[in-house]
């Protein structure tokens, strides 16, 4: 699975604003409410529930906040989407090494979907594992740039 199969340019945020990972969670929430047209709601209460289970923040300043839900929208037969944010200011997520989150990659799955939503978490864990693509995209200011490099359409990594 490559990930512009699960993430659309417009699902980029350059520059996202939060003071704690609720509000993070909170406004990608929101954001996947406008773009899919499900209940952002119950995706945040999904998001949290997920996170106390453990926390999503695999190190190095990366978070993988994910969950699935019963939904499928009208305008797409794809079964997961997903969301990407570079954060102004890293928060705590509660991360495995300890420290602050600045990078978020959520992804949101349709519950019959499971085979390719651990199919996406795992491309994105083999991506992030790579240290110069995260400082590739702590560099990035512009969307369409972090677009290419998450997808790997970019040279800015070589």
């Amino acid at each position: 699975m490559e990930v512009e199969e699960f993430l659309a340019p417009e699902n980029v945020t350059p520059r996202l604003i939060a003071k704690n990972k609720r509000q993070v969670l909170k406004i990608l929430a929101q954001k996947a409410e406008l773009s899919l047209g499900l209940d952002g709601s119950e995706l945040l209460r999904q998001l949290i529930d997920r996170e106390n289970l453990g926390t999503t923040g695999i190190g190095g300043g990366i978070a993988l906040p994910h969950c699935s839900m019963g939904f499928q929208p009208e305008f797409s037969d794809q079964n997961v989407f997903g969301f990407f944010a570079k954060l102004d200011t890293a928060v705590d997520f509660e991360a495995v090494d300890g420290n602050k989150v600045d990078l978020v990659f959520m992804l949101i799955a349709d519950t019959r979907s499971s085979a390719q939503h651990l199919k996406a978490i795992a491309k994105l864990a083999r991506l992030f594992r790579d240290p110069i693509m995260a400082e590739a995209l702590r560099s990035a200011t512009d969307p369409d740039l972090i677009y290419a490099i998450l997808t790997g359409q970019s040279r800015a990594l070589d």
